[in-house]
């Protein structure tokens, strides 16, 4: 175990090559794979000399609440310490202006005047509407936390805390206390978990809604009360609106579990009543922007890329990103993840334990064969977050299941895994933090400048070979909602414009009593050129 460990450590961590953290030309980190690696190993060694078996706090009133206060405590500190209070990609930005324009009561706001020059990736200026691409379940969950403001970055921990006791709830119905507190101290340790908790990406609120559909799922199977039969509904209708790829999955998971026990039509009127408000809601909300209730927002301004494919050239291009997604959850997780989820889905099959929850990762791994579009910057392979959750749930259902050396192998394989993810997570709080100072430096060096009444023309060039890359230029232009209002643009300090999609004349005509700076990126680490413009 101890020799698989440190061999697929060392391969994960200096195989792979693209976005994702530890990746990247100017950044190879075999000294911190050495060091990470090793650690994990000397802390096994020590935990294997201690006398006597590990105690969970099985009856202890309060300890799963402190456990799941903590971790969204976790998520705060990775938040506002890591990723120091930024949306770290034009994904996380579009979240927080959908979610502010829902929090003005508004589905749209009024486009800025210079249009595509002032927005970034994903927010769309077209027919008079100045509109993020998204569906409107994680911006409405978003808004409900303050959107932009501090309490916003709280979302995404509180949605890991309904993960983390969903997982707990499952495991030690299908399994026992002990169990349970393996597999949710695995999730809620893993950087795979905390740092996407302290993110604004969707995926911990769809990881979230799917955990707590199949606990919901498994309490109707236990008894199949009309009250609980809509309340399903109401999960998958709210995973719906959030990320429908995942509720593809959950959905085939639940009717196969529903199956099982009898009565699916009655049930599925009942379940269908539960989420026919949320699809109604969505229907409305894609009219009133696109003026078709069936077209999404994402292909309102041109955007139809995004949707599964299925020739063989885009399904060969879905199976290299595969095989690199399960790379990065093996560095991101545990470098024997496969073999521990491998081996607690084998053991579930000839034990006849296997349920719906069961079949939810694997068909999120199968959706995304299709799906060959690149994940851009993530913190593991970020897609099969919406599925994790159950993954975990799989994995600690198998522990009693084992038996003699096995599974003593089995738990300290988990255990190991746990060691490794809260090394890897500690390491990652400080290691991020100098990634994003130095991505978001344009931001930090106008507000240390003081600059008011300004508009700032960024010229940035993204090296995305390099790890400390700054922010791309189609990325910065992150004026808020308001810039199309007069009187609101005039209290904002510093306004900032993609000057290759506009030209400078049109500026000025359109900011005649501000100073016109311009910003040049640099190469890595190296501070940007902030300087006036000349006349």
């Amino acid at each position: 175990m101890a020799i698989a460990f440190i061999i697929l450590g060392f391969i994960y961590f200096n195989l792979l090559h693209a976005d994702a953290v530890f990746l990247g030309s100017h950044y190879k980190p075999r000294m911190d794979s050495f060091a990470i690696i090793t650690l994990s190993a000397l802390c096994m060694g020590f935990a294997l000399l201690l006398p006597g078996t590990p105690r969970f706090p099985e009856q202890q009133q309060y300890s799963l609440s402190v456990l799941l206060i903590l971790t969204m405590a976790c998520c705060a500190v990775v938040g506002f310490y890591s990723f120091t209070n930024h949306a770290w990609c034009a994904d996380e930005y579009a979240y927080l202006f959908e979610a502010d324009t829902f929090k003005a009561l508004r589905l749209w706001n009024s486009p800025p005047p210079l249009g595509d020059a002032q927005s970034t990736y994903y927010i769309w200026v077209k027919d008079g509407k100045w509109v993020a691409q998204y569906p409107p379940g994680w911006p409405l969950i978003l808004a409900l936390f303050g959107g932009s403001f501090p309490t916003g970055r709280l979302a995404n921990g509180a949605c890991t805390l309904v993960a983390a006791y969903a997982v707990y709830e499952l495991v030690k119905a299908r399994a026992n206390r002990e169990a349970a507190w393996l597999a949710v101290l695995f999730f809620v340790i893993s950087p795979f978990v905390l740092f996407h908790g302290g993110s604004l990406f969707s995926h911990t609120s769809a990881a979230a809604l799917a955990a707590l559909t199949m606990l919901v799922s498994h309490k109707v199977r236990q008894s199949p009360r009309t009250g609980l039969l809509i309340a399903l509904g109401v999960c998958i209708g709210m995973l719906g609106i959030t990320r429908n790829v995942a509720a593809l999955a959950v959905i085939v998971a639940v009717t196969v579990e529903q199956a099982r026990g009898g009565r699916l039509v009655s049930k599925a009127m009942l379940i269908t009543l539960g989420g026919a408000p949320f699809l109604i809601g969505l229907l409305a909300y894609q009219y009133a922007i696109t003026g078709h209730p069936t077209m999404p927002v994402y292909w309102y301004a041109g955007r139809t890329v995004d949707h599964l494919y299925f020739d063989l050239p885009s399904i060969l291009i879905g199976l290299r990103h595969t095989a690199v997604h399960h790379a990065e959850l093996a560095l991101f997780t545990s470098p024997l993840i496969h073999v521990i989820w491998l081996a607690a889905l084998w053991k579930i099959i000839r034990n006849k334990r296997f349920v719906g929850a069961d079949l939810i990762f694997p068909i999120g791994i199968l959706i995304f064969v299709f799906y060959p579009l690149h994940p851009g910057f993530r913190i593991g392979p970020r897609y099969y977050l919406d599925f994790w959750p159950l993954a975990v749930v799989t994995i600690g259902s198998a522990i009693p299941l084992f038996h003699g050396g096995w599974r003593y192998l089995y738990r300290k394989t988990i255990a190991l895994s746990i060691i490794y993810a809260g090394i890897m997570s500690v390491f990652l709080v400080f290691a991020l933090r100098d990634i994003t100072q130095s991505k978001f430096e344009m931001y930090e060096r106008i507000k240390a400048d003081g600059l008011t009444n300004a508009v700032v023309c960024v010229d940035t060039r993204s090296d995305r070979e390099d790890i400390y890359a700054k922010l791309e230029g189609y990325n910065a232009a992150r004026n808020g909602i308001e810039l199309g209002n007069p009187d609101k643009a005039a209290q904002i300090d510093v306004i900032y414009v993609s000057c290759d999609k506009t030209t400078i004349s049109e500026v000025k005509a359109a900011y005649p009593q501000r100073t016109l700076w311009e910003y040049k990126s640099a190469s890595s680490r190296q501070p940007g050129i902030l300087q006036p413009m000349q006349p």
